[in-house]
């Protein structure tokens, strides 16, 4: 695990986008993208499966979203940078931006359009319900008619990453960002853990007493465990090698 982890870390390193600001960039970039926000439990399912592993580090960029996965970079020290807080920026980053929601729930998909309402961000083009009835060619090819500037994919991984990465080899012109539940948190579907707690690092705790069905066997039996034998010792012997230089 901690091999594998170092390899993640060194791999990811090379298109590690430090900073939001730094993230608006990329995604409004000419090159159009897929960003990849990478969490702890990201590296669960990368440590899991190859393919995941794979869909993971073909992306153009990828940023640290929380602290645990923060660790895993001692010498670029990046801030976190996460989706839900790009989703909140969105409006004020890129004013003229076409944008396409696939994921999400139907409900969801109407309170952002209310959300951008006014303020020059157009929705293009949504496509909600189960994702199993999807075929990511009819997607791409509806996302392009469209003329979308960045494809937001509302689905919880591994299928948003899965989604997100078919839908850029479909869609050369589009940046392509996978949020998760995001849109959820920013029209108040699914509550962010308080100002306090982020700032603590403790976000995903607070979220986790809010919804433990969902979310307490993510983080405790899945996620720790490769926190506490995995990330924390490759933490360390990374920290070690950059200290040697």
């Amino acid at each position: 695990m901690i091999a594998d982890l170092i390899d993640i870390a060194s791999d990811m390193g090379r298109k590690l986008v430090r900073t939001e600001m730094e993230l608006d960039e990329v995604i409004l970039d000419d090159r159009r993208v897929r960003v990849q926000t990478v969490n702890l439990h990201h590296l669960y399912l990368a440590l899991k499966s190859d393919s995941f592993r794979r869909v993971l580090l073909a992306a153009d960029a990828v940023t640290a979203d929380g602290w645990p996965v923060q660790l895993l970079f001692p010498r670029a020290r990046p801030h976190r940078v996460t989706g839900s807080s790009f989703v909140e920026r969105l409006v004020t980053i890129a004013p003229s931006l076409r944008v396409a929601i696939v994921g999400a729930t139907s409900g969801v998909g109407e309170r952002v359009v209310q959300r951008v309402r006014g303020t020059g961000v157009s929705i293009v083009y949504r496509e909600h319900g189960d994702r199993r009835s999807w075929l990511v060619s009819d997607l791409a090819r509806d996302i392009a008619r469209a003329r979308a500037d960045l494809v937001i994919v509302a689905v919880s991984p591994p299928g948003g990453e899965e989604i997100a990465a078919a839908l850029k080899v479909g869609l050369p012109s589009s940046s392509v960002i996978a949020v998760g539940g995001a849109l959820d948190m920013l029209v108040g579907a699914q509550v962010r853990g308080p100002r306090w707690a982020r700032a603590i690092g403790l976000e995903w705790a607070s979220r986790m007493l809010a919804n433990p069905r969902r979310l307490a066997k993510r983080y405790l039996l899945e996620c720790l465990p490769v926190f506490v034998f995995g990330v924390l010792p490759a933490a360390v012997a990374m920290r070690f090698r950059v200290g040697s230089r």
